[in-house]
């Protein structure tokens, strides 16, 4: 299942159409910070995501680990990039250990067109 959360609306422009009375979407597409989170991982109290921005693509590929006791950023060879939290080491050598599975997904979450099938798939072998 494909999760996204976006993020596409400035503040300014809800204001605006709030205070004058009218309150809708803006007749054209917002350009700046949008972002696209994709749930690949869910199991227990660990879950793990891919997020696309949608005003520049990442440098470096990684995902961000949602756990009870604190988030991460790491990357696919399984380094921290931000956060910590106490299973990071055995999270870390997961994330190594698919990084061409977490490549493929990363790729087609990254195409202006995402094929869901193709993010199903292979979120099938995580």
């Amino acid at each position: 299942m494909l999760v996204m959360e976006k993020e596409d609306i400035p503040i300014q422009t809800l204001l605006d159409s709030l205070n004058a009375g009218k309150p809708q979407a803006p007749a054209q597409p917002i350009t700046g910070f949008r972002k696209i989170a994709v749930l690949v991982y869910n199991q227990g109290n660990v879950k793990a995501r891919i997020h696309k921005e949608t005003d520049g693509r990442h440098h470096l590929p990684h995902i961000h680990i949602e756990m009870p006791d604190g988030t991460a950023s790491i990357s696919f060879d399984g380094i921290l990039l931000a956060g910590e939290f106490r299973e990071i080491v055995k999270v870390s050598r997961w994330v190594a250990e698919r990084k061409k599975h977490l490549t493929v997904i990363w790729d087609e979450v990254h195409k202006d067109r995402p094929d869901q099938s193709v993010i199903d798939q292979w979120k099938r072998c995580l």
